[in-house]
């Protein structure tokens, strides 16, 4: 079993290969997201004038996440689940140009809006509308400075990263022509984050990011969201890998940080099952995780990395349901939970994957 410990940070420190600004932790960011941070025109993107959104000439930005995630139940109470990404811009097209799928954002209602629609004609018709609840989850300001997601497998560097998640609720509607139409509404996760690598040696296939575990957990009245990183390479950087976690209770205006926690699970490549106790102000955090499913399946297996030929990695989604206690303010919380979490895993020198 993995069992890490350490204590919530904010101070940054200078990356001497770069000097892009890293800290160990952002997790004392507050704001509520704004237009600008959602698409940071001038600071990743540059806009042409023919509307065009590109990465600014810096090629040490690598990915953009557009992602959003939901748990929830259809009006005849079957499960609902949904993951929907646009992997660079705020809208984009199916490769037969017969649907768009966009993301808008009200930051005055903090309402995230997701829909598909056909161009022209009838098609397939979806919509989700999400209200975000409490404080956002930061990685960071896009300009900095960022926090370390995890190390590369395939070069020799760090994927650091910027941006925010937001949390809450959402009301959803969709319709298949020919197959009839469905309601749904339950909790919901924007994740709207952009990565770089540093240090930046030039291109060349930077394979898998390891190893992280980011997840999110939502019952009336309260949720959690925690970003954790182990460090399983050589690499030394000038901070610690990802560790911060907060929690929220929305209904009474009131969000903590979590200034000590220990993230655990049942090992290997593909756990199922997870641990997580941590203190806040006021109040502890004693947790136990159970995968429903996983996404994949089973979560595929590549070999090698710059630093071990025969190790072993995976990446891979789940849906996991959280059950246990929070004490706050005298009071105890039952806990029964559900949310997503996304994880990658690295096994040294060889190991074993599901099944």
């Amino acid at each position: 079993m993995r069992r890490f410990m350490f204590a919530a940070a904010v101070l940054a420190t200078v990356f001497p290969a770069t000097g892009w600004d890293l800290a160990p932790s952002n997790i004392g960011i507050t704001d509520i997201p704004t237009i600008g941070d959602f698409v940071p025109i001038g600071v990743v993107y540059e806009l042409d004038d023919d509307g065009t959104l590109s990465y600014i000439p810096d090629p040490a930005w690598v990915q953009s996440c557009f992602i959003l995630v939901a748990v929830g139940r259809t009006g005849e109470g079957r499960p609902f689940l949904f993951q929907g990404r646009l992997p660079f811009t705020v809208y984009q097209f199916d490769t037969a140009r017969r649907h768009r799928q966009s993301l808008t954002y009200d930051p005055a209602e903090r309402t995230w809006t997701y829909r598909i629609a056909p161009l022209a004609g009838q098609g397939v018709r979806f919509e989700l509308v999400g209200r975000a609840l409490g404080t956002t989850f930061w990685m960071g300001k896009f300009s900095g400075p960022s926090i370390v997601h995890g190390a590369y497998t395939g070069v020799e560097g760090l994927d650091v990263w910027g941006g925010f998640w937001d949390i809450g609720t959402f009301q959803a509607e969709m319709e298949i022509p020919g197959r009839g139409s469905l309601s749904a509404r339950g909790h919901f996760l924007f994740d709207r984050a952009t990565h770089r690598i540093e240090p930046y040696g030039g291109p060349g296939r930077r394979g898998r990011v390891v190893s992280f575990s980011r997840l999110y957990l939502f019952q009336d009245g309260l949720f959690l969201t925690l970003a954790h990183s182990e460090n399983p390479s050589p690499l030394e950087p000038p901070v610690p890998f990802q560790h911060q976690a907060r929690i929220s209770f929305p209904g009474e205006g009131k969000s903590f940080v979590l200034e000590e926690f220990t993230f655990s699970d049942d090992g290997g490549l593909q756990p199922s099952a997870f641990r997580l106790e941590g203190e806040f102000a006021g109040g502890r955090v004693e947790l136990v995780g159970e995968a429903l499913l996983h996404f994949p399946a089973c979560w595929g297996v590549s070999a090698g990395s710059w630093w071990d030929p025969e190790a072993e990695h995976v990446w891979g989604r789940a849906v996991i349901r959280w059950r246990g206690m929070v004490l706050w303010n005298g009071r105890e919380i039952p806990v029964d939970a559900t949310g997503w979490g996304e994880f990658t895993r690295f096994l040294g020198g060889g190991g074993c994957g599901c099944g």
